[in-house]
């Protein structure tokens, strides 16, 4: 309905009714039901009726809710699932896409939980016992069988839904006056009522209500997920360095997160409160040193990733996409990168926006205002990545090194689109660009995290693995673009020296790492380059029957994104001292800081925000570059101008 500004009458006009529009999740152990209501009036007029939202300055709604009592979900004794409410198990039976209702119970007034079956098998193995009630019922209600025998023994619960309303519980419990409210373990089977009554602005008069709502039961909190199996590879020095645990995860945003893209996974299990409980419970589960997250929302950064992970300990700090918000303020998605506070502290971090990246290669190529046009088309797609420098804090029994040692940690989510190549190529090309000149001069061991949006079998797969890609990919040719937006392909190329994680431990990379009705594939990696870095283990990947035990695809009742986190163990040596891989000699001897490589300007942004850090300043943007071999003319950005900031703590 239109929201039209009026301020609310003293007395509503006889002909106009209003009416509470108010939903109410499922509830669930431990995840807030914060409802929503709007007042609608309907007027009847001669044209029909003419609804108007009433402007909620005019009024404030009062909630009161109220607990019944534990009652079994199915009226057939010997079910298994009668009173089971797990979520997996609710699930279940909801797949089986209908309840059965005994109609002679319910026209003798029966609670619904007397007269609720969870399917047709139940009702046909309770049906013998079952119906012996009627004739008992019958008497005590001095009802009519003729009236009785009138209908069908059972309609399915759609066609009953009119007669569902009337409130069937001889007490109930009241368990709060918020707005909100989070179900407890003792709430676990019970149903819920919620009175939502209207009171005017300022007198707080009473004028509507109470609207009552019935919930279904409460459902107890789904088990966490299964433990993964630690691959380990053989032959690591785990005594010279430090072990360090590395996450990467796509978390799934809520405003991608909806029926019409997950149409198998159940509702509630796609509500934000649902979905975060359990996936921050399974990134506190993984033990983590560094998590890299990818499609995390502004505004839940701010409110749940930021402070729920900085509860567990860690630091972050986030860059949401460059492109405007999906309806409200906050409504975009990012990468965030956190840190365990007590192993690390954050020396620099640096956002990449690859809009601006194109930005300036398009000005430096000196294109035509039609061939600019197209350029920028193709490669303006408002993906970003982060770049983080940080130390590792030396512990009090450990002896002191010889100068601190820093890990570069990027992180990234590349653009989905598959028939798009060429730009998911050119968004980590220009990403390894400016990771070589920010970690070469310094001989920093680097990750890059993230989700690339490409399988193993993709030319991005293949820049990354091998430092160069075949002019003759199948992926780059007759993908359709109107304009070539690469440099040539002999200079598309990177000295990072990368190797995955996955594949380091087991030879190939995983089946899957994204699981949903439309697409099962790999899509997720961690990087890692350096002669002062090794795998040490990573995380196996589960199967698909696992993966399935909550619903038929991912996002599930117990895997609440689509895709798989992915972690692995590292080990981290002081590569100002000789490491196992790593020539006598080898480290930073020129000591200087970074300045940001051609093609990109790096800078902070307004939106990128640090938790629990203080104290930041601009690094100077002309510092000198550290190294010359590094120059614009030896890479495949000709011409291009360099600019560029960082912060520093």
């Amino acid at each position: 309905c239109p929201k039209i500004s009026a301020p609310l009458e003293r007395h509503t006009p006889p002909m106009e009714e209003l009416h509470l529009s108010v939903r109410v999740e499922r509830p669930v152990e431990g995840c807030r039901l914060k409802p929503h209501g709007s007042l609608i009036a309907t007027a009847q007029t001669d044209g029909g009726p003419v609804r108007r939202t009433v402007d909620k300055k005019d009024y404030l709604l009062m909630w009161r809710w109220y607990k019944g009592k534990r009652r079994p979900n199915c009226a057939n004794p010997d079910c298994a699932q009668a009173h089971s409410y797990s979520a997996l198990d609710w699930r279940t039976n909801a797949s089986k896409g209908y309840t059965l209702q005994c109609v002679p119970c319910l026209k003798l007034h029966q609670p619904r939980w007397a007269l609720t079956f969870c399917g047709a098998d139940c009702f046909r193995a309770a049906w013998p016992e079952h119906r012996k009630r009627h004739a008992v019922l019958c008497a005590s209600a001095k009802a009519s069988k003729e009236d009785l025998k009138s209908r069908s023994p059972v309609l399915s619960a759609m066609e009953l839904e009119a007669e569902d309303g009337r409130d069937e519980e001889e007490s109930w419990e009241l368990v709060s006056t918020n707005s909100a409210y989070v179900p407890t373990e003792m709430d676990v089977g019970c149903c819920l009522r919620v009175e939502i009554s209207a009171v005017r602005k300022p007198d707080g008069e009473h004028f509507y209500g109470p609207q009552i709502v019935r919930t279904e039961p409460v459902l107890s909190m789904p088990p966490p997920v299964p433990k993964r199996q630690l691959l380990t590879m053989s032959g690591v020095d785990h005594s010279a360095g430090q072990r360090v645990r590395v996450v990467t995860y796509n978390v799934l945003a809520e405003i991608y997160a909806t029926k019409q893209a997950y149409p198998y996974c159940d509702y509630w299990a796609l509500t934000w409160e649902y979905r975060r409980q359990n996936l921050l419970r399974e990134i506190g589960d993984a033990g983590a040193d560094i998590v890299c997250l990818q499609e995390v929302q502004a505004d839940h950064y701010e409110e749940h990733w930021g402070p729920l992970l900085g509860d567990m300990g860690f630091e972050g700090i986030y860059k949401q996409k460059t492109r405007e918000a999906m309806g409200a303020a906050g409504k975009v998605d990012g990468c965030a990168t956190f840190w365990r506070r007590g192993r690390f502290r954050l020396c620099e971090h640096y956002a990449v926006e690859f809009n601006e990246a194109a930005y300036r290669e398009a000005q430096a190529l000196n294109l035509s205002d039609r061939e600019e046009h197209a350029f920028l088309t193709r490669l303006m797609k408002d993906n970003i990545a982060q770049i983080s420098v940080l130390e590792f804090l030396t512990p009090p029994h450990q002896r002191q090194l010889s100068a601190p040692v820093q890990l570069c940690v990027a992180n990234t989510h590349l653009y989905s689109n598959k028939d798009f190549p060429d730009v998911k190529l050119w968004q980590t090309f220009t990403l390894t660009q400016e990771l070589e000149h920010f970690v070469l001069g310094r001989s920093l061991p680097v990750v890059i995290c993230g989700d690339f949006n490409s399988g193993p079998e993709s030319c991005v797969y293949e820049f990354l693995s091998t430092s160069m890609v075949r002019g003759n990919h199948p992926e780059l040719e007759n993908f359709g673009a109107d304009i070539d937006v690469l440099p040539e392909i002999h200079n598309v190329a990177h000295r990072l020296q990368l190797s995955s994680a996955f594949a380091t431990v087991t030879g190939s990379e995983p089946t899957y790492t994204n699981f949903t009705k439309g697409f099962v594939g790999t899509l997720d990696y961690i990087w890692f380059g350096s002669a002062d870095i090794m795998c040490a283990a990573i995380a196996g990947i589960p199967s698909e029957d696992v993966l399935t035990h909550g619903g038929e695809a991912m996002p599930n009742t117990q895997f609440s994104s689509d895709h798989i986190m992915m972690m692995t163990d590292l080990i981290i040596y002081d590569y100002n001292s000789p490491s196992p891989t790593q020539n006598p000699g080898a480290g930073n001897p020129s000591g200087l800081m970074y300045s940001p490589g051609p093609g990109l300007r790096m800078h902070s942004h307004s939106h990128s925000q640090v938790h629990n850090q203080t104290s930041v300043y601009v690094a100077n943007s002309n510092t000198a570059n550290p190294s010359s071999s590094h120059s614009p003319a030896n890479n495949g950005w000709a011409g291009l101008r360099v600019r560029g900031s960082g912060q520093r703590l």
